[in-house]
């Protein structure tokens, strides 16, 4: 299943993403925002959504 910018607004917090070998742990969107960390790094991180969306296209949901 294609991830769509509309499921990041229904999706819980704490959902792990993964493409390839990259994980992220989805934190929440706010603005034109996407903010997530990953396993190794306690930091958040805010991605522009247009970047985050080419990330996401190919992305399938790990954990919920």
């Amino acid at each position: 299943m294609t991830l769509m910018l509309a499921d990041l607004h229904t999706m819980k917090v704490g959902t792990v993403l993964q493409k390839g070998k990259r994980k992220r742990i989805f934190l929440g969107v706010k603005g034109m925002f996407a903010y997530y960390r990953t396993p190794s790094s306690k930091s958040i991180t805010g991605e522009n959504l247009t970047i985050f969306r080419k990330w996401l296209l190919d992305a399938k949901v790990v954990e919920n």
